[in-house]
């Protein structure tokens, strides 16, 4: 069914949640067969499933997913519910939020998510290697920590508070 409200719609790749680490707390993640001729699917975080799917089940509910391109399209069903995900920061805890598979949409991923043992960042030189062997033009750009990307949220929410206190 249609839901009215604000939520982001994220392209992402399958073991997307894996990779972070964000545990799939009902159903399953995106797998290969989840493909471009399969039917659509959705996996959502607990915010969205509180706000918009109500207390019964949400695995098998179908939702209208605008990331899936033509109106006739846009219709899938959802097959997972994942931990909410601070991507952008602590605040961004409780945003409904949908994830389609990069597989099954006309876009892709514009950021790509790696998982090391270590100092993240002593890795990226060997990981922007292996972008730029895959496809010379594809721009790297922004390489940083996941550490880094909310402490960052978070420090810019600090100056926003010391901005309005002082």
């Amino acid at each position: 069914g249609a839901v009215g409200g604000e939520s982001a719609v994220n392209i992402v790749a399958p073991r997307y949640f894996e990779t972070l680490g964000t545990p799939v707390l009902r159903g399953r993640e995106f797998t290969p067969d989840d493909n471009d001729s399969a039917p659509r699917v959705v996996i959502v975080n607990e915010a969205f499933a509180r706000r918009y799917l109500g207390p019964g089940d949400p695995l098998g509910q179908r939702l209208s997913v605008a990331g899936f391109g033509p109106l006739e399209s846009r219709n899938a069903q959802v097959v997972g519910v994942v931990r909410d995900v601070l991507e952008r920061g602590y605040e961004q805890e409780d945003k409904p939020a949908a994830y389609v598979s990069s597989d099954q949409t006309e876009g892709a991923p514009s950021n790509l998510v790696v998982r090391v043992v270590g100092d993240p960042l002593a890795s990226a030189p060997a990981i922007q290697h292996i972008i730029q062997t895959v496809d010379p033009d594809q721009p790297v750009r922004l390489v940083r920590s996941m550490s880094d990307i909310i402490g960052l949220a978070v420090s810019d929410r600090r100056q926003h508070t010391t901005l309005l206190v002082a």
